[in-house]
């Protein structure tokens, strides 16, 4: 009688699949944000047509087989759209609710019968909820593990953080101590939006050593650089920047007027900061005191000059103490005018055997007139020009012998066999003259 009774029941359940699935299937499907919504409906009656066909064969047998199988398949098989324990619960409370609904009104159906439906319906229920624990412990499982991964990967990263910026921290005091230590400025400047001059963003500590100012006075005005230039320079200091930044970077001279008031001479070296388009944005550069440079180099410079003018001078001095001066094209005069040392002998032979060379000259005239004291270094360096004049094929005469200096001569025991003496240049120049023609 029972299994009439089950029986009669499964049988009402298949009758009423259609229209159960239909019905529920547009209660599940507009309900907005579950898994049946999101489905649609043909998938969603496919479904729970499902779900009832295993009901009414576990009702018709007594046993919840095919109910759990169904349910196990739900859950366990993947879908395009997962069904969660939240969905399950809805389509099994709703399937609940209308069957008991349809069965209330069949009278033919004893309480039994409805006892044992609402038991497996009640154990698809649990079967879900265990399902549903059993999946959240092994998402928490799974979830523990990754998070656990994750708190590696964050100490790891946290670990790199830490060491990039201990690294980060100490190359800035680095960089910090090398810009203190410097003896020169570093600076850099930046356009601001639609700015047609830079503004300073950042200016070493050496510019008070350098011009007096502090920083926040360098940053107060915009290329104060510009301010404290030489009025002299300051046309050429711009024109040079400008051309310096189109071609790329370069180095320019200018004096700069310190808080003080002194001037110095500063080089600075420049390059353009460029964005990713290649525009201009600013200029960074190192501003170097060369004042102490430029006064050694003028200093050398002027020592030079002086000793070109020395020597300029003492070649003059020789030209004129041993100056060589052609009478005709066969005949030069060289006279000889106050003391005559080893150094100037040698400077007199020099000249006399150039002159001799440059003019073609066949006499040369020796006047020792001006002459103030003849002595045997004097004599000597006569003798000695006199052979010299001699290799070059001339004859040498020597003139102005004043009595005093014929006695020196004679006491001396200087011989002069060899050369032509007169007592005037006058008589010399006739007979070199004649002599020469």
């Amino acid at each position: 009688m029972a299994n009439l009774m089950t029986t009669s029941v499964s049988e009402h359940i298949e009758r009423a699949s259609d229209e159960l699935s239909a019905e529920l299937c547009d209660q599940l499907v507009k309900r907005r944000g579950g898994a049946f919504a999101s489905m649609g409906a043909p998938a969603a009656r496919r479904l729970v047509a499902r779900l009832l066909a295993a009901l009414a064969a576990d009702v018709a047998r007594g046993a919840n087989e095919h109910t759990r199988r169904a349910v196990t398949e739900l859950l366990d098989v993947p879908q395009p759209v997962q069904v969660g324990w939240h969905d399950l619960r809805l389509l099994i409370t709703s399937l609940r609710k209308a069957l008991f609904a349809r069965l209330d009104d069949e009278r033919d159906i004893p309480p039994s019968a409805t006892r044992a439906l609402e038991e497996l319906l009640s154990h698809a229920t649990f079967q879900i909820g265990l399902w549903f624990v059993t999946q959240r412990e092994d998402i928490i499982e799974k979830q523990a593990g990754q998070l656990e991964v994750r708190l590696a990967e964050l100490a790891a990263l946290d670990a790199e953080k830490t060491r990039v910026l201990e690294q980060a921290q100490a190359l800035s005091q680095r960089l910090d101590s090398i810009l203190a230590n410097v003896p020169a400025l570093v600076w850099e400047t930046r356009f601001g939006d639609g700015a047609a001059t830079p503004s300073a963003q950042f200016v070493s500590d050496y510019v008070k050593a350098l011009t007096g100012y502090s920083a926040a006075e360098w940053y107060s005005t915009s290329e104060f650089w510009l301010t404290i230039t030489h009025p002299d320079d300051k046309p050429r200091a711009l024109a040079e920047t400008g051309a310096m930044l189109a071609a790329g970077g370069g180095v320019c001279s200018v004096r700069w007027i310190t808080k003080d008031g002194r001037t110095i001479h500063v080089e600075i070296g420049m390059v353009p900061i460029k964005d990713e388009a290649g525009a201009v944005v600013g200029v960074r550069g190192v501003t170097v005191d060369v004042t102490s440079r430029r006064q050694a180099a003028e200093a050398e410079a002027a020592a030079r000059l002086r000793e070109e003018i020395i020597r300029m001078q003492a070649a003059r001095l020789d030209e004129l103490s041993a100056p060589c001066i052609p009478i005709t094209d066969k005949v030069m005069v060289m006279p000889l005018i106050g003391g005559i040392d080893h150094e100037r002998a040698q400077r007199v032979i020099d000249a006399l055997l150039q002159g001799v060379e440059r003019t073609g000259a066949s006499v040369a005239i020796i006047d020792i007139t001006g002459v103030r004291e003849v002595d045997s270094h004097t004599a000597d360096a006569v003798l000695r020009a006199a052979r010299s004049v001699r290799l070059l094929g001339a004859q040498v005469v020597l003139t102005g012998i004043r009595a005093e200096v014929a006695q020196t001569l004679v006491h001396l025991g200087i011989d002069l066999s060899g050369l032509v003496t007169k007592g005037t240049l006058q008589s010399g120049i006739a007979h070199a003259v004649s002599s020469a023609w």
